[in-house]
């Protein structure tokens, strides 16, 4: 199980950075699920509802290590980052170093690793292989740590939880039945709507990206 403070600490340090370095239009949700190939074999993307102004390395590591597996992901993840540089730079863009793009890549890896600990409307054998292939990324890497999110030694085991479906432009949320991949979000601040029977959730309490609206979390009493 992993703390969901964290995971809320190193997005909101990620989410700062890339508030100031939106290079790039990303698609913002480029795991397997959402590629595609035509009859003739050209390569595709669906849903676009993330869309998004951010930097180039958010697609890059988010998609680098949701389709693929663990262990090919190890194998040729710092290659693949290569590939995405050489080919960026052959454009005209002005790309760092592989050393450089490598620590930045590190660090993105919290992008995807949120988005999907965030998932509830999935097949749950779904989302958990994306939650293991983007949580043994971020393991690997130490990202959580790289960005100031350091395991807590003493946490209070919560006396009820309830998972939290987050809609900012509606303020509002749904009952989420619990799953075996549980993430208890620490101290938020949620109150009961008396008329839509729902979690309402405060808009301030939730990091997001400029353009990211949507998230799921557990909350509960401590």
């Amino acid at each position: 199980i992993v703390d969901a403070g964290r995971i809320r600490s190193a997005f909101s340090t990620l989410a700062e950075w890339a508030s100031k370095n939106p290079d790039s239009v990303i698609h913002g949700d480029a795991h397997a699920g959402n590629l595609y190939l035509t009859p003739t074999g050209k390569p595709g993307l669906i849903d676009w509802q993330v869309l998004q102004l951010g930097p180039w390395v958010l697609d890059v590591a988010y998609h680098v290590a949701a389709v693929l597996d663990v262990a090919d992901r190890e194998r040729n993840e710092r290659s693949l980052l290569n590939d995405s540089l050489s080919n960026r730079t052959s454009m005209g863009d002005d790309m760092p170093s592989i050393d450089d793009a490598w620590d930045i890549y590190r660090n993105a890896l919290a992008y995807g690793f949120y988005m999907w600990s965030i998932t509830h409307r999935v097949e749950v054998p779904i989302r958990n292989m994306f939650f293991k292939r983007l949580g043994s990324a971020v393991a690997h890497h130490e990202t959580l740590n790289r960005l100031g999110a350091y395991e807590f030694t003493n946490r209070r085991r919560p006396k009820f939880s309830t998972s939290v479906f987050f809609l900012s432009s509606l303020r509002s949320g749904f009952h989420r039945d619990r799953d075996p991949v549980e993430i208890p979000l620490l101290s938020i601040r949620v109150t009961h709507h008396p008329v839509l029977k729902t979690t309402v959730v405060p808009d301030e309490q939730v990091p997001v990206m400029p353009t990211m609206a949507v998230g799921v979390f557990d909350a509960f009493e401590e």
